[in-house]
């Protein structure tokens, strides 16, 4: 044997070890410990004594609950991650090997076996009930533990998460900043590539640019069918928010909704003028403007306290996906839903997964989780694009600096500074 082939087939390397060097390298993400914990406690999981797996009734128990409750992608993902290492982990479990027999251990295969298999190749069934050739692995995988990791990996295509080597492609999230910078002083700066699946890129989620209306501190898309803004994008920083807000009514249980709230752009007069303005209003249903609505602003905001975070980048935008009571009221079209997509961005400029929301416009009350939505099924109910993927761009930090004089004539600043590929 050459030494390609060896590289080609190191005799050394078994599928164990393969398997326990994978299972050491997943354990030094220190966030999938506490994912492990949280699906320990919700299933009341406990491993048997000696044995570093979970028993094998409860791998099945675990991924069939999770694929049916109503959490977020990324959240369903980091246990898909815990619930598939787990899989390989019952298939290297000393503990297992030496007792096949005891619970959880029946379907793993003797050691003594495993190595008469060498020369020979296992037969497991296929789809169609008839012996099937396995593909070259001497560990034979249970139909229902193939059919958890088939599952998975169309989630985590879907979201783009790249593991292990550097990603060749980012998913990029479209921001209007060069719209929202436009008659401001800027300054840009090349800052090296941060390996990170979720970037920011100039532009717009709607194709139209020419109803594209830049405020002082946000930007929007004006649909003149509805009389309403289709989406409106502010940056929320520690500069720019406040606790204020004002409220107006419609009449007919309708306020007078802010798109960009009021209380998101407290750092000039100007700019907290321009949230009253005509374009950034909707008819909102009361109880949902005061209660979920409201507690969803709120938490935009809140996320500022996280010293980790630089900035909050927030779409808002109305949808009409049924027939309303009142289907216009002071000229604007009454929306069915609203939605929220959010994205932080972090001091160390890597970017999160964005966490989305549809709310019907009534008097929705409960949990604001039960209203998470993917970003994925907001971008196909309403026609926008947030997401792109393409080639690693280059990265460069560039500074807003926005400035009014107030009333009294007193300057206002606020700097807006952002990470934007190029």
């Amino acid at each position: 044997m050459n030494l390609e082939e060896t590289e080609r087939n190191p005799t050394d390397v078994t599928l164990d070890k393969t398997a326990k060097d994978l299972l050491s390298f997943f354990n030094g993400f220190e966030h999938l410990h506490e994912v492990k914990r949280t699906i320990e406690k919700k299933f009341d999981i406990k491993k048997e004594h000696k044995h570093t797996c979970w028993p094998e009734d409860d791998i099945k128990r675990a991924w069939e609950e999770t694929k049916k409750m109503d959490i977020k992608p990324s959240i369903r993902k980091d246990w898909a991650y815990i619930i598939i290492l787990q899989v390989v982990n019952s298939f290297v479990c000393d503990t297992c090997k030496q007792n096949p027999n005891e619970r959880g251990c029946k379907t793993r295969p003797n050691p003594e076996d495993r190595s008469s298999e060498s020369n020979a190749e296992p037969e497991r069934q296929g789809p169609a009930g008839g012996a099937q050739q396995s593909s070259g692995g001497h560990h034979q995988t249970p139909s229902h533990l193939l059919q958890t990791v088939n599952d998975f990996l169309p989630e985590t295509q879907a979201t783009g998460i790249c593991s292990g080597a550097p990603c060749s492609q980012s998913f990029y999230i479209r921001i209007p900043l060069s719209k929202l910078a436009e008659d401001e002083p800027t300054d840009s700066n090349e800052v090296p590539n941060v390996s990170f699946p979720y970037r920011l890129i100039d532009g717009f989620p709607s194709g139209n640019s020419d109803l594209i209306r830049k405020r002082k501190s946000y930007v929007m898309s004006f649909d003149n069918s509805t009389n309403n803004a289709q989406w409106v994008y502010e940056i929320l920083n520690k500069k720019t928010v406040d606790s204020n807000n004002l409220q107006g009514t419609f009449g007919h249980g309708y306020d007078r909704g802010h798109l960009a709230a009021a209380a998101n752009h407290t750092w000039c007069q100007e700019a907290f003028n321009d949230t009253y303005l005509h374009s950034n209003i909707i008819p909102q249903d009361h109880s949902l403007n005061i209660g979920n609505w409201k507690k969803l602003e709120k938490r935009c905001r809140s996320m500022l306290k996280n010293t980790l975070i630089r900035n909050v980048h927030v779409y808002t935008g109305p949808l009409y996906l049924q027939p309303m009571n009142f289907p216009k009221l002071g000229g604007k079209a009454v929306p069915s839903h609203l939605f929220k997509v959010i994205i932080a961005e972090n001091k160390d400029r890597t970017v999160r997964e964005p966490v989305c929301y549809l709310m019907p416009n009534d008097g929705t009350t409960g949990d604001l989780k039960k209203y998470e939505k993917p970003i994925e099924y907001i971008q196909r109910i309403s026609g926008l694009v947030f997401l792109e993927r393409r080639p690693i761009l280059r990265e460069t930090d560039t500074i807003i600096r926005l400035n009014e004089e107030d009333p009294n004539q007193t300057q206002q600043h606020a700097d807006i500074e952002v990470c934007i590929s190029v």
